[in-house]
């Protein structure tokens, strides 16, 4: 797949924009105007260990604010536009639930100190690596390389130094960052077995 596909027009009612619409959706609507519902649907280590287990999934479309879920959004809509010839619309919903799980898994195993968490900015770097498993799949292997490797000097800047910008007005928890991309990680190596779309 040449990478001037990738912006190339689509027909409407493609699974891929649906996939967006719905997806994107979903984010924004994870910023509540109540303030007492968004804490009901953020990660708190407590509520889950009460019995709450709808946070480990809820957390992932809960935001601070509207610039919180509209930024998270609109890196949605660019990834999904980005990698949607070279990636499948159930791929993209396979890459989401298993970046969500290896994040929950790595708050709640390896961060025992954190009390709560919201936003999907770790779920997105998971379906990043998934769309780079897309371009590798389809041929684009220097493409890919150059992305995964923005991808992981991103990764280390924010280990070294924390988070490039703070646009939110509030901690961004940035090894849910590297989480997210052990999640997509394992999502890359089963697209890869698969064949390349046509």
């Amino acid at each position: 797949m040449p990478i001037e596909a990738v912006f190339a027009r689509r027909r409407r009612g493609h699974p891929a924009v649906i996939v967006a619409c719905l997806m994107a959706a979903l984010l924004v609507a994870g910023y509540p105007l109540d303030e007492g519902l968004g804490h009901a649907l953020r990660y708190e280590r407590a509520a889950i260990r009460g019995g709450e287990w709808w946070r480990l999934a809820t957390a992932h479309v809960a935001h601070l604010s509207w610039v919180h879920a509209l930024l998270n959004a609109t890196a949605l809509l660019l990834i999904l536009q980005i990698f949607r010839s070279a990636v499948r619309a159930p791929e993209w919903w396979f890459a989401g639930v298993v970046s969500m799980l290896a994040i929950d898994a790595g708050l709640w195993w390896l961060e025992p100190r954190l009390t709560w968490y919201a936003g999907a900015s770790g779920v997105l770097h998971g379906i990043f690596v998934a769309g780079l498993a897309g371009l590798w799949r389809g041929g684009e292997h220097r493409v890919a390389i150059a992305m995964a490797t923005g991808l992981i000097l991103k990764l280390g800047f924010e280990w070294w130094h924390g988070p490039a910008a703070d646009l939110v007005s509030a901690p961004v928890l940035t090894v849910a960052h590297r989480y997210g991309v052990l999640g997509g990680l394992i999502v890359a190596a089963v697209m890869l077995k698969r064949p390349p779309r046509r």
